[in-house]
């Protein structure tokens, strides 16, 4: 009889079985330890909307005991025991991914926390009751007794009864009975841990509306044999307390950043509104506790001590309603961008992760652009993420830079130990008119005169904090900018280093091909290989070209045909093989006031990538670049435009900030943006006394970049 035969004829059917000891064995490999299985339990409570769990142990100290973990979330019907609880590999968290009353995003999406349970006693009761409904549903399992090795998983009966609801309750409770450990001081202190990084370690403040809604956040509270246990970590509070100072920051609804530092160990509290608007990101707070590991800066504890603590704990986490959002804070996780800034030397006071442990808490409802990625490690990297890092990091320099100063140091390359903001002068100067007048003027008189000069000084007051936080965020802008200059220049001698190498790589590829010319090798193949070196040197003698005359900054009078016309044809053939250029040039003897040559081809260059990008994200039919200069008063303006997908009207008047960027197609063959082409081709335009923007693009063209640079007047000796 045939395969086929059998096929068609079957005597019977097979269905698959599951071992009951596969439960155990679950629980054993997904649940690395018991520190890990209490963990996801939590989780499981917060993804119920729990405000509130509680983790109490009985006997801890005792092999057997009990633990209970109780939360006040929605709790659970039967038919939702029956259809997710008890069914493994359920996709009920990926199809309903947000949580019912809260939207939260669920983070126990891989559903190991009922086998958490077995990993840490041998039975457990599960009791549960949905909100206004008199009764609660008990279930007994018994890992032990009822799952050995040998029996049918789907066979195995798990009673359940009803019982009236307790008064006042709703929620689950575990309660994990025979415990296979003694939650000594140890592993307690382990918990501890866990729930001091899974929740925020300043409190946040919860909402009365969360009746109504809106989510309340989230807390965890311990009890070991009937004694609350608060979770602070031996030495935690004093570590807390020792700090060098406190920084708060909010930003608002409509964008704006608030900032105060605190310090009783300095007699140091001010508080400004630093400049810049942070919309996109919405609304959201800050705290940290800031460090400077010196002995006159510390207070209560040792400095050793501190540094150790640090190595632990330090570090800005990012929390969302109440829950951590991993990796943000871990040990090496630079998000924020501190260690680096610290590296450059180029702010002075410490400011690296180790000097920070704090926090940031946004929510689901205010910061809705703060998206989680694909695979849930992280958020997207988009303008909102990218703005959230920006504010924090001004806040985190300002606070470090205020304490610099009240310590009397050096805070940057260019400040002076012991100078003044102009705020800390004009406080000064308050202090100095009041006492002048009062010592000078009659007593009748100076009821009179005081009023006035108290409301002058309170108006020149928010000029001098406004004019102060310009000056902090242009530092900051500077320190960001110098350090990409860092990068760019190294890049720049690799390239050039990297460009001679090819070039002689070539002669010798041209001479070997030279050499076969003639013999019976494939004259097609030939050809085929010839062009490439062809091609590759013409690429090889712009980048030579432009290495060189970036190195020389010889400025000079810019003739833009003969510079547009070299850019199209070395590039044509290469980087944008596939790309249509149209150019025109009015007059044909156009050019720029001087200026480095290499600056208008690292104009061209990065508008060039980011038109290919764009063409590559839209797909166009036909990929055009049209290239039109013509001058304009004392104006050559060039305009450059292509047909790819346009730029996002939400961005469009960010565009040439540093890190904006609208590219986001893997597909494109030269990668995602990084968002700093159009800065440095602003950063050139206004350089040179010119500008740069967005125009009104001509008809097949979906994008214009508007660049206008000073020309060369006839009566300067030019065209």
């Amino acid at each position: 009889m045939s395969v086929a035969e059998t096929v068609k004829r079957p005597r019977g059917e097979l269905f698959f079985g599951v071992d009951a000891r596969h439960i155990r064995q679950l629980g054993q490999e997904l649940v690395g330890d018991r520190t890990t299985a209490l963990t996801e339990l939590i989780k499981n409570a917060y993804d119920a909307d729990a405000t509130r769990v509680s983790l109490r142990f009985d006997g801890a100290m005792q092999p057997s005991g009990v633990l209970e973990v109780e939360d006040d979330g929605l709790g659970m019907r039967l038919e939702d025991v029956d259809r997710g609880w008890m069914r493994i590999s359920t996709d009920v968290k990926d199809v309903q991914s947000q949580s019912q009353k809260y939207r939260r995003e669920r983070a126990g999406r891989k559903g190991i926390g009922r086998f958490a349970t077995e990993t840490l006693g041998r039975r457990l009761v599960l009791r549960t009751t949905v909100r206004g409904e008199p009764s609660a549903l008990m279930i007994r399992f018994d890992w032990e007794a009822d799952y050995p090795s040998g029996h049918d998983l789907t066979a195995i009966a798990n009673p359940f009864w009803i019982e009236p609801a307790p008064k006042g309750k709703h929620g689950t409770l575990l309660r994990i009975e025979g415990l296979y450990d003694t939650w000594d001081e140890d592993a307690r202190t382990r918990v501890r841990r866990a729930v001091r990084l899974l929740q925020p370690p300043f409190p946040v403040a919860t909402s009365a509306k969360a009746d109504r809604g809106i989510d309340p956040g989230f807390s965890v509270e311990v009890a070991v044999d009937g004694r609350p246990d608060d979770l602070v970590l031996k030495g935690y509070d004093d570590f807390l307390q020792a700090g060098t100072a406190r920084m708060r920051a909010r930003v608002s609804t409509a964008g704006q950043l608030r900032v105060r530092v605190a310090s009783d160990h300095l007699g140091v509290d001010r508080e400004e509104i630093l400049a810049g608007r942070y919309r996109k990101t919405g609304a959201f707070s800050a705290e940290a506790s800031y460090f400077v590991f010196r002995t006159d800066a510390l207070g209560g504890v040792g400095v050793r001590v501190a540094q150790e603590m640090a190595k632990e704990f330090a570090g800005i986490r990012l929390y969302r309603d109440g829950l951590r959002v991993m990796p943000y804070g871990e040990q090496g996780n630079d998000w924020l961008g501190l260690d680096r800034l610290q590296g450059a030397r180029t702010t002075l006071v410490p400011l690296a992760n180790g000097n920070w442990f704090g926090q940031i808490a946004i929510t689901r409802v205010r910061n809705p652009d703060l998206r989680d990625t694909a695979s849930r490690e992280g958020l997207v990297e988009n303008e909102a993420f990218a703005q959230l890092q920006r504010a924090v990091r001004q806040a985190l320099i300002w606070a470090a830079s205020e304490v610099g100063s009240a310590r009397q140091r050096k805070v940057t390359t260019s400040h002076k130990p012991g100078a003044k903001s102009r705020r800390a002068i004009l406080a000064a100067a308050r202090t100095d008119v009041e006492r002048t007048v009062r010592e000078r003027l009659p007593a009748g008189l100076v009821e009179r005169v005081m009023p006035v000069v108290s409301a002058a000084l309170e108006g020149v007051s928010p000029d001098a904090a406004e004019a102060d936080s310009s000056e902090a965020q242009r530092v900051e802008e500077l320190l960001n900018e110098l350090e990409l200059l860092r990068v760019l220049a190294s890049l720049g001698t690799s390239i050039a280093v990297f460009s001679h190498e090819v070039r002689s790589a070539l002669t010798a590829s041209a001479a070997a091909l030279s050499a076969l010319d003639g013999t019976n090798a494939s004259s097609t193949r030939l050809r085929r290989a010839q062009t490439a070196v062809d091609e590759l040197q013409d690429l090889a003698g712009y980048i030579d070209a432009y290495v060189s005359a970036s190195q020389r900054r010889v400025r000079e009078p810019q003739p833009l045909a003969n510079i547009i016309d070299d850019f199209t044809a070395r590039l044509s053939r290469n980087l944008a093989r596939s790309v249509k250029f149209v150019t025109e040039v009015r007059p044909p003897a156009l050019r720029t006031a001087p200026m480095a040559r290499s600056e208008i081809d690292a104009i061209l260059i990065n508008l060039l990538t980011n038109a290919i990008k764009a063409m590559d994200a839209e797909g166009h039919p036909e990929r055009r670049v049209g290239l039109f200069a013509q001058g304009e008063a004392d104006d050559v303006v060039v305009r450059f435009q292509d047909t790819g997908s346009g730029i996002d009207p939400r961005i469009r008047e960010e565009i040439f900030e540093p890190f904006i960027t609208d590219t986001r197609s893997p597909i494109s063959e030269l990668g995602v943006g990084t968002g700093l082409g159009l800065k440095i081709v602003r950063d050139i335009a206004e350089g040179n006394g010119g500008s740069v923007g967005v125009a009104t693009p001509n008809v097949p063209y979906a994008t214009c970049i508007e660049v206008r640079l000073p020309r060369w007047r006839k009566q300067q000796g030019g065209a």
